[in-house]
């Protein structure tokens, strides 16, 4: 999750994506999140959480309001931050399917360890 969720961010900065852009591509997350669940794995997101999903896109709409969005960076930025979102989803949802039962201490020490050893190997490719 860490790898591909931070690895995509400062992919995406580094590559001049605007800082603010590059993090609210994956904040969309939960609604990414909870539209894959409903649809392909039989969760059911009630009328109330849907509500609070769309105050959560109208809150990032309230962000971007009043701002001329370029785009500006790269577009290995740009696939970057949406690989980022994608990863942060998918990773959420195969946690909640296979990873229910780690404490969530033990699952983020794997996690913080996995980007680690990723981000390890990244300092010695550039």
């Amino acid at each position: 999750m860490h790898g591909l969720y931070l690895g995509g961010v400062f992919t995406a900065i580094s590559q001049g994506v605007p800082a603010g852009i590059a993090a609210l591509i994956p904040g969309l997350q939960p609604i990414m999140t909870s539209t894959i669940a409903n649809r392909f794995m039989g969760e059911k997101v009630t009328r109330v959480q849907w509500v609070g999903l769309a105050l959560g896109l109208v809150g990032v709409l309230l962000v971007l309001h009043d701002r001329s969005i370029t785009l500006a960076g790269s577009a290995l930025g740009w696939v970057a931050s949406s690989l980022s979102l994608i990863g942060i989803t998918l990773s959420t949802l195969y946690r909640k399917r296979y990873c229910g039962g780690i404490d969530w201490r033990v699952g983020n020490l794997i996690q913080y360890i996995g980007a680690a050893v990723l981000f390890g190997l990244g300092t010695f490719c550039t």
